[in-house]
């Protein structure tokens, strides 16, 4: 081979080499100091574009939860609260990443494989190689076993990516009914707070009053030590609940993707959220694994699964590779023909990884069945959870009507000086604390309401349909 001709062959396979990689994928690192540290990063992490909030909560797509529009002036409603939660909640920002993994699969299972490429040269050497040339071999293969298995491959990542984005979209749900329901507690906690701040205020005067007529020797140190006992008992209620409001405002703050220390208007509403059209037990359970997101997310992994043991049965298969080959040997004699290779499945015929993947079909089909299982009992032990709260409030409220006749006798019973101070300062504490029961039970209610909802699949407030 002249030096010419070596030199041509050279650049070919070098343009070759140069065009098979032009469209290869660069390398860009993303440090994670990138985003900062310490407060700074967690405030950028939090920092919400009101008007970006906007445009994503009205162009929302979601199988469970309505698109809305959002005013920030009158402050977050419950429904607002949903939405923003899906939309900037830092954990399903993460989990939606997790989508890109999915596609990325599906790319990668829907890649052609790549022909190979062998090419040796043989060069003469020694006394006798005078009249001899350069030899050479070029030959060019594809392997068909990828071919083989490439459709059920396909399928696998495809089921893949709808169970990845239903279990998104139940984790979506999950969060906006959490958010939803901290909005609620949230009312129902400063509807609480703010009747044990009331009753401080007029225990307050009351221990005034008395206080001047204690120096006046017109009441007793015992009725005045009474009166300051029951102003220390509902500043204690009321300095409880304020607590519970601000740790379940920032709990709120977390769930919405915002700074803890944010102070959030929202729309007070402890009405709705107790009023809900609940369906029948038979109209729960029926058809439940076709409305529950996590279930419908089980089955596609389930086929995902199934297809995955489908390509790993397909690779037991011997594998075959065709190809072309060209040969000069050095007496300058050339020939050319297809090329067949076979592997020969003695030893190892896939039944390692076939074995592994028709265990795990097994384990979801099994996950599969007892999250049914388990799905139904929760429906029906939240139904009669329901009922029994019902029973509570009705009780809570009578309770608390009969202890404010009761506190009523008492201040007419003491106006009239026959009734002592210590039994109606007892009373009225104890009002309070029946009055604050009623609240805790219905909201206790509202959240057996929104696991109904969860466990259900099935939306129940009407203004959400």
């Amino acid at each position: 081979m002249s030096l010419n001709s070596r030199r041509t062959k050279g650049c070919t396979l070098t343009a070759a080499a140069l065009l098979a990689t032009a469209g290869c994928a660069t390398y860009h690192p993303m440090p994670l100091d990138a985003f900062g540290s310490g407060d700074a990063s967690a405030r950028r992490v939090a920092a919400v574009d009101s008007s970006a909030l906007r445009v994503a909560a009205s162009s929302l797509r979601h199988a469970r939860i309505a698109p809305i529009r959002i005013n920030f002036a009158d402050g977050l409603s419950a429904d607002e609260a949903a939405v923003v939660a899906v939309i900037a909640n830092p954990d399903l920002r993460a989990a939606r990443a997790g989508r890109k993994v999915a596609r990325a699969n599906l790319v990668a299972a829907g890649m052609m494989p790549n022909p190979t490429l062998d090419g040796e040269l043989d060069v003469p050497t020694g006394a006798n190689s005078a009249n001899e040339v350069v030899g050479s071999v070029l030959h060019a293969g594809l392997d068909l076993q990828a071919l083989i298995t490439r459709g059920a491959d396909r399928d696998a990542a495809r089921a893949q990516i709808e169970s990845v984005d239903l279990d998104v979209a139940w984790r979506e749900w999950q969060v906006a009914e959490q958010a939803r329901l901290q909005v609620h507690r949230i009312g129902f906690l400063e509807q609480a707070r703010d009747l044990a701040r009331a009753g401080s205020v007029d225990l307050k005067q009351d221990v005034g009053a008395l206080q001047a007529a204690e120096s006046l020797r017109v009441v007793s140190g015992a009725e005045l030590a009474a009166a300051e006992s029951a102003l220390e008992s509902v500043r204690r209620i009321a300095l409880d609940a304020d607590l519970e409001v601000n740790r379940t405002r920032r709990g709120l703050n977390t769930t919405l993707g915002i700074a803890s220390d944010s102070l959030l208007a929202i729309q007070v509403d402890t009405s709705s959220p107790l009023n809900f059209q609940i369906p029948s037990q038979g109209a729960l359970q029926d058809s439940l694994e076709s409305r529950r997101l996590d279930l419908i997310a089980l089955r596609k992994g389930y086929d995902s699964q199934d297809a995955s043991l489908r390509a790993e049965i397909l690779r037991q298969f011997p594998s075959i590779n065709i190809g072309f080959v060209r040969n000069k040997d050095t007496g300058n004699f050339f020939t050319i023909g297809p090329t067949v290779s076979i592997g020969l499945p003695i030893f190892d015929r896939n039944q390692g990884p076939i074995a592994v993947a028709r265990a795990t079909r097994e384990q979801l089909f099994r996950e599969y069945e007892a999250r049914v299982f388990t799905s139904r009992a929760q429906v029906d032990s939240l139904l009669a959870e329901r009922a029994s709260a019902f029973k509570r409030i009705d009780n809570a409220r009578a309770a608390a009507a009969v202890q404010e006749r009761l506190e009523r006798v008492l201040r007419e019973a003491r106006t009239a000086g026959v009734s002592d101070i210590v039994t109606l300062y007892q009373a009225r504490v104890e009002l309070l604390n029946r009055r604050l029961d009623v609240i805790q039970q219905e909201m206790s209610l509202a959240e057996l309401n929104t696991a109904l909802e969860i466990a259900s699949g099935i939306t129940f407030y009407s203004s959400r349909q």
